[in-house]
């Protein structure tokens, strides 16, 4: 992809956002290195299964993708599908794939005021400290 970080900024501002999907993309951008798995990302989102996020964060790389005039057929790297590939790079070191958020876009959510220094932590992140039960609430 050769899209830049201003070419992000004009793209978002171009689509109609919800805040829903600004949610999604908080949730990758303060993931560990930007970097998570769609089974994380549903878990942090509140998702039964990985296919729900991978289906809403799909969705909107399609949108960006349409406002940054994204030609498939141009962009061998991507094999055809917009999507998540719009918004991340991927690995995949073991089972899962790694949706790394791209550069551009880490920094065109910051230049639009997304997100701030307040990091989110997903679920395999949190340390316990003490015994949980069921119906148990705690603030984090």
């Amino acid at each position: 992809m050769k899209y830049k970080t201003n070419d992000y900024v004009a793209a978002f501002r171009k689509i109609k956002i919800s805040p829903y999907q600004i949610r999604l993309l908080q949730t990758h951008y303060h993931s560990p290195n930007k970097t998570l798995t769609a089974t994380q990302m549903a878990k942090a989102m509140g998702y039964f299964h990985f296919v729900t996020a991978n289906s809403h964060y799909g969705k909107l790389g399609k949108m960006l993708g349409n406002a940054l005039g994204w030609n498939k057929a141009e962009d061998k790297e991507s094999q055809g599908a917009p999507g998540v590939f719009v918004l991340s790079n991927f690995e995949k070191p073991g089972k899962e794939w790694f949706w790394i958020m791209r550069s551009e876009v880490a920094e065109a959510v910051e230049i639009l005021g997304w997100v701030n220094d307040t990091q989110t932590i997903i679920p395999e992140e949190i340390e316990k400290t003490f015994q949980l039960y069921e119906g148990t609430a705690r603030t984090i």
